[in-house]
C-alpha cells in the first residue's frame, strides 16, 4: 500500500486510541491489539463454536450486501 494509505490508516488508529483512552504509542497499541487475550477466542470447543458462529454471521452479512456493490454475483456458494 502507498505511503498516503499508511498515513490514513495510522490517523484512523490514533483516533481509535483516543476513543478507547489508550495511552502509549501507536506501536504500543498495535502490540496490545495483537497480543491481548480479549481479542482472541479461547482454545476450547466453546471458543471454536463461538468463532464459527461469529464468522458465519459475518459471511452472511457480507453475502447479503454483495448486490449493493456488484451487479453480477457468483452463483456458487461462498464458503
Amino acid at each position: 500500500i502507498g505511503v498516503e494509505n499508511v498515513e490514513r490508516i495510522h490517523t484512523a488508529m490514533r483516533d481509535i486510541m483516543k476513543q478507547v483512552e489508550f495511552t502509549g504509542t501507536l506501536q504500543d497499541f498495535f502490540e496490545f491489539m495483537r497480543t491481548d487475550e480479549q481479542f482472541y477466542y479461547p482454545n476450547t470447543d466453546e471458543g471454536r463454536e463461538r468463532y464459527l458462529a461469529e464468522a458465519t454471521a459475518a459471511i452472511d452479512t457480507m453475502r447479503e450486501a454483495l448486490p449493493d456493490y456488484f451487479g453480477l454475483t457468483p452463483k456458487a456458494p461462498m464458503v
